[in-house]
Order: structure tokens, then C-alpha cells, then sequence
């Protein structure tokens, strides 16, 4: 889903529900400029950096 800036901040309760299922891509004048997604899928995102050794678990738990 792609969103933008503007309608994220006067939704943000729906798509803090919504990013639960799908990862929310939030635009601003027409480019992308950040993800929301659920903390689950945050977490195991930082597992994988901790895995390849791109981050301690000290910094990914700073997180």
C-alpha cells in the first residue's frame, strides 16, 4: 500500500492497524520516503542484519 505523507498523518490510527498486515509506503510530493510496517516484521528484519553481522544485538535491541 502507498500512502501519502498528509493522508498518514490524519489516518494514522488505520494505518497503524493496517501495517500489521501489509507494509505501508508513505510518500511525500510524489516520492517514497519511508516504510511503516509491524514491529514482527521489524524484528525479524534486524535478525537478518544480526545473522549477516551488519549489526550487534546490543544495537538492534537500542532499537
Amino acid at each position: 500500500m502507498i500512502v501519502n505523507a498528509t493522508d498518514l498523518k490524519n489516518n494514522l490510527g488505520k494505518y497503524l492497524r493496517d501495517c500489521a498486515k501489509e507494509q505501508i509506503i508513505i510518500t511525500s510530493n510524489g516520492r517514497k520516503i519511508a516504510i511503516l510496517c509491524s514491529y514482527d516484521e521489524n524484528a525479524s528484519g534486524f535478525n537478518t542484519f544480526i545473522d549477516d553481522g551488519v549489526v550487534s544485538e546490543q544495537e538492534a535491541e537500542a532499537f
